[in-house]
């Protein structure tokens, strides 16, 4: 992407934040997945009855370890490289750093795991103070540094940014 001049170096404000319902809807849609799969793992691998070393039900049990930390890894690659989960892509959102460039790998991750943990340890408040913010941000994001907008603004921004000498 190219630096920002002067004459645009505030145009990344003009981007709409997604509304909070619109993130709620996104969590949930993720939620649904994760429970989803959770629930194929664990269904799928206690139908095994026998027990012991060595027994169907053990392989069982490490394949189920492997798929959930397979799913895990794909779900956080895919966060990271592209700045969206499942359900921030089917509400059209995405997750972009304050001065208007694409979140990174490093930055994503932080945002999702330490931010997201300061988020809910203090009751949710971190949560809910996204109704609260001007810009829809909760602690995550301002800890991280971070804003989720429509990521159709977000593609048209970036696509004027790279035409700018």
């Amino acid at each position: 992407m190219a630096p920002l001049t002067d004459k645009t170096a505030d145009s990344w404000r003009e981007l709409r934040t997604v509304t909070p319902i619109r993130r709620l809807f996104a969590h949930l849609i993720d939620q649904c997945l994760w429970v989803g799969a959770a629930y194929w793992q664990f269904t799928s691998f206690s139908r095994i009855d026998s027990t012991g070393p060595g027994s169907p039900a053990v392989y069982g049990q490490v394949l189920a370890s492997a798929f959930a930390m397979v799913f895990l890894l794909a779900v956080y690659v895919i966060l990271a490289t592209k700045g969206r989960t499942v359900g921030k892509w089917l509400m059209g959102i995405i997750i972009i750093k304050n001065d208007g460039t694409s979140a990174g790998f490093g930055t994503v991750i932080a945002r999702d795991v330490f931010g997201k943990f300061v988020s809910a340890i203090f009751l949710y408040l971190g949560f809910l103070w996204i109704l609260l913010d001007s810009r829809n941000q909760g602690w995550h994001d301002k800890l991280m540094g971070t804003t989720v907008v429509y990521a159709k603004e977000h593609q048209t921004y970036e696509k004027n940014m790279k035409s700018i000498p």
